[in-house]
């Protein structure tokens, strides 16, 4: 085979394999994801994220409010807030310097605090059961878009406020 042949044929197999790289990169781009994700959420729909494994934290519903409990070898103590106890929720974006954190703190009844975040297994499911748990709360759906954006901002949001008034018997 004469040497010019050859040539031609790797051109021909560098061309494929560069053409297949770069068709393989932009289909698997993340700012198609992002994108996908995005209309995805407007229309309304649950986007279709992939499936997080690695969490620290498991957020665990209760028939009367939640725990989190230590994961990964982690030590400590299993905390428990029932929704009976929780007198507001508020939610708000923490600057993790690179990168920010969707949390949402519950105010119980004695004056302390439990704070939630999304690197929480079950944050997600935990979100969309308050509106049931705590009557009056708002949707998931209407407050977590309008705390991501803009980045590192706080976007501090009242999710909950119990009426502490006395009511007539």
């Amino acid at each position: 085979m004469p040497d010019h042949t050859k040539a031609i044929i790797v051109a021909v197999i560098s061309i494929v394999a560069i053409a297949i790289f770069v068709l393989h990169r932009w289909m698997t781009s993340p700012s198609r994801a992002v994108a996908r994700w995005m209309r995805q959420i407007e229309a309304g729909e649950t986007p279709d994220l992939p499936v997080r494994t690695d969490f620290d934290f498991d957020l665990v519903q209760t028939d009367v409010g939640f725990e989190i409990r230590p994961l990964r070898g982690q030590t400590g103590e299993v905390v428990i807030a029932t929704w009976q106890r929780v007198t507001e929720a508020s939610a708000y974006k923490r600057d993790m310097w690179s990168t920010d954190q969707i949390c949402i703190a519950f105010t119980l009844d004695d004056g302390t605090y439990v704070e939630i975040h999304e690197e929480m297994r079950g944050f997600a499911d935990l979100c969309k059961h308050l509106p049931t748990a705590l009557p009056g709360a708002l949707p998931f759906e209407s407050w977590y878009m309008d705390i991501s954006v803009p980045a590192f901002e706080t976007c501090l949001t009242r999710l909950f406020t119990r009426d502490s008034t006395p009511q007539p018997a």
